[in-house]
């Protein structure tokens, strides 16, 4: 089945290929109603293709930096051509938040342009003119509440009228600014300050600055670069259709082991953005990987971004080594939180896809095994499955690198999160290929 965007809404069944087995000899035995009662892919893959796209910083949360009463600003690119408006996503993990005086944002055209926008350095709340401010349910200040490093709490601005305007400084997408003001201490964020297009899920440079904030804003002043901010990710809407992927896991989703360009680790996510749309797929990939992270962990973050991001897709890594060395009980658990991973993905009409990454060099036969085991149950499960060992290892067991894709004995190096990312772009356009026609 071919439909074309508009027709999206009409799709409800596909192959059999991608539904659970029927009924007969056994095959549903043991497996909750929830399973079997569940939609089709068609129809759980379309329920939030939508004109939002999300800019998320991938590296982890920090807790305890101290802050005093200080002004952040921000300059980034949109992960799309153009945008209409713009919100603000913030995140906490401290159990007493910080203080926030305000959030404001604005168009810009260059990255020369970072402290004061081309569109004019006064609050206007007129994004053609100068700043606009951000709105929380109608206040214009937003109150955090408690969370935690494993499970931050996150509020998200109201959607605000703010539109791009086309680079001069002969990059491809466009910019945008953002400012808050807070005091306290604050959940912090290292990223990267790339201005390679390349780079288009982690670019982001910060600023610190000074003056009066909110009634002159044109008083502010830079002061020095920042490691940390507390702004946690932008959202955009546009006037294109976007199909929207979001990706957890842990640090061979986040990318550890590839070459850092300016501070931000290149993984197998945006490289796959990019091959889809050099393809003509309007993809936007954001990257919720951590590194260290064990699937409990990421799997609670995953829940909380499908909730703020509503995402077409999730593709959700099942196997995480940081959970220890797989043993039968490990792989069962890791199967089972999956399983609830997906139910809860598509009771937000997501469609989750199990992704695994690379193997492991240090894992004997008899481990290895249960790795592979946890691959084949998954595959077996009537879900959709992105199995990325084929790119790197050499289908042995146990499972090694092949020569030249690997950083370390788990950490595929720039080449292998190349050919990682070929076959999750295939993937995608697999799936959509079901359903759409782009």
């Amino acid at each position: 089945m071919t439909l074309k965007i508009s027709q999206l809404s009409q799709v409800t069944s596909v192959s059999d290929a991608w539904v659970i087995p029927a009924a007969g000899a056994g095959a549903n035995v043991g497996i909750p109603a929830a399973y079997l009662a569940r939609p089709s892919l068609g129809k759980r893959l379309l329920g939030n293709l939508n004109n939002s796209y999300t800019r998320h910083w991938k590296e982890q949360l920090s807790v305890g930096q101290m802050a005093y009463s200080s002004t952040f600003g921000m300059i980034t690119k949109a992960p799309c051509l153009e945008y209409t408006h713009v919100r603000v996503v913030l995140k906490n993990a401290e159990a007493t938040p910080p203080s926030v005086t305000g959030v404001l944002v604005a168009a810009t055209a260059s990255n020369a342009n970072k402290v004061v926008p081309t569109t004019g350095n006064n609050l206007t709340n007129n994004g053609a003119t100068g700043w606009v401010q951000a709105t929380f349910g109608g206040s214009n200040s937003p109150t955090l509440v408690t969370g935690t490093q494993a499970a931050p709490s996150v509020v998200v601005s109201d959607w605000m009228p703010l539109n791009s305007i086309a680079p001069t400084d002969g990059t491809t997408y466009p910019y945008v600014m953002a400012r808050i003001k807070l005091g306290g201490n604050y959940s912090a964020l290292f990223t990267g300050t790339s201005n390679n297009d390349n780079t288009k899920d982690t670019y982001l440079e910060m600023i610190g600055t000074v003056g009066d904030y909110v009634t002159s804003p044109q008083s502010l002043t830079t002061s020095s670069s920042q490691s940390f901010s507390p702004i946690f990710g932008l959202e955009f809407l546009s006037s294109s259709r976007v199909i929207k992927v979001l990706c957890v896991g842990s640090s061979t989703t986040q990318g550890y082991g590839s070459t850092p360009i300016d501070s931000a680790y290149r993984s197998w996510v945006p490289i796959a953005q990019e091959l889809l749309l050099s393809d003509g797929v309007p993809a936007n990939l954001f990257n919720y990987g951590y590194a260290a992270q064990t699937t409990s962990t990421y799997a609670a973050y995953g829940k909380t971004a499908i909730d703020t991001h509503l995402p077409a897709m999730v593709f959700y890594q099942v196997f995480s080594p940081n959970d220890g060395t797989p043993t039968q009980n490990t792989v069962n658990a890791q199967y089972q939180r999956a399983m609830d991973f997906a139910n809860y993905a598509m009771s937000k009409n997501c469609l989750p896809v199990f992704l695994f990454t690379n193997p492991n060099d240090s894992y004997d036969a008899t481990t290895d095994n249960f790795r592979k085991s946890l691959i084949n149950r998954c595959k077996a499960s009537g879900f959709a499955v992105c199995d990325l060992n084929p790119a790197v290892g050499d289908g042995a067991t146990p499972e090694r690198f092949q020569s030249g894709l690997a950083y370390d004995t788990l950490h595929p190096n720039d080449a292998g999160y190349a050919a990682m990312a070929a076959i999750a772009a295939s993937t995608i356009k697999d799936i959509l290929s079901r359903n759409i026609t782009y």
